[in-house]
């Protein structure tokens, strides 16, 4: 069975059951993702070292709660490119209609210019996005996606299957999950 280890880090992490900022360690296998450990402070080389770790996909920015840069991306990226370990990063976004996934793009990019990724970059859909219609949140993600794809960037959708089939026009080809 494949199985491999990755990290999706943020410190703007709000599941009620977490007390802690920090990385949320995920086991990628065939079928599932499941969410390993989530640990406050835990450094990254720390996490390849106990956990097996092979990439991070570190959390950049966001629009859920205004539009924001993450508190600790930058500490997170230097630890990866530090001890040489493969990195992309993700958005959480929030956006209504294509303008605002535009504008998200655009801020996502300006947080993330200058660095390199081994890895795709990611736009989190998932939360209040889920509420746009199934048409909207299409162009919403198609958007975002070809403004990140311009800018010279392999682009991806973070969210669940199932918000993804059920949110999502199914001839939606051009994106990669």
């Amino acid at each position: 069975m494949y199985k491999r280890q990755v990290l999706f880090i943020t410190s703007h992490y709000t599941d009620k059951k977490d007390v802690y900022e920090g990385l949320k360690m995920y086991t990628i296998s065939e079928d599932k993702v499941e969410t390993l450990v989530e640990q406050g402070d835990m450094s990254i080389e720390q996490a390849r070292n106990e956990r097996g770790v092979r990439f991070a996909i570190i959390k950049a920015a966001g629009a859920d709660d205004g539009k924001y840069k993450d508190s600790k991306f930058e500490n997170y990226y230097a630890q990866c490119k530090a001890i040489g370990l493969p990195v992309g990063a993700y958005y959480y976004g929030n956006a209504k209609s294509v303008t605002e996934a535009e504008q998200e793009a655009d801020h996502f990019l300006s947080v993330i210019a200058g660095k390199q990724f081994e890895y795709p970059i990611y736009y989190d859909v998932e939360g209040k996005m889920l509420n746009n219609s199934r048409g909207v949140l299409t162009d919403i993600v198609i958007a975002f996606c070809d403004r990140c794809e311009k800018a010279g960037y392999f682009v991806g959708v973070y969210t669940s299957d199932s918000h993804f089939q059920a949110h999502v026009d199914d001839d939606l080809s051009l994106i990669h999950i």
